[in-house]
């Protein structure tokens, strides 16, 4: 394993996957590591009179404030990885990030909460399983 993407979305578990990763690297040698947040498209309701630009300016934010705490585990450990952020279904974006990065595999809390509505990324992670074209390491 080289390359990996390794989700995260701000929550106990999404560390647990960071640390893991970490761990791996000082075991294995270092990987290529490839950050990535993923946001869901917000409802209309929840962007009512909203400019475009404005909701995505929002978006990239809140993905940006929730890699710094994986990105400073991952400093501290001497690491470093390119922060990656995208908007849409959260399980499909993340197997269509890694397959376009090539990534060798996929690295995921095994459940947390997602930025909006208390996505359960539990389930998230069960769609990543099913739909992944190459190994998933599911972190508890």
């Amino acid at each position: 394993m080289r390359k990996i993407l390794l989700a995260v979305d701000g929550s106990e578990q999404s560390h647990n996957a960071v640390r893991f990763a970490i761990n791996f690297c000082r075991d294995h040698g270092a990987l290529e590591i490839h950050l990535l947040t993923v946001e869901p498209k917000p409802e209309a309701w929840q962007t009512h009179g909203m400019e475009p630009e404005v909701i995505k300016a929002h978006l990239k934010a809140h993905c940006h404030a929730v890699q710094q705490s994986a990105q400073a585990l991952l400093k501290d450990a001497g690491l470093s990885a390119q922060a990656h952020f995208r908007e849409g279904d959260v399980a499909q974006t993340i197997v269509i990030e890694a397959d376009r990065l090539a990534c060798d595999a996929i690295v995921i809390g095994s459940r947390g909460l997602g930025a909006f509505a208390g996505i359960a990324l539990g389930s998230v992670t069960r769609k990543v399983l099913h739909l992944a074209n190459c190994p998933v390491v599911c972190v508890k």
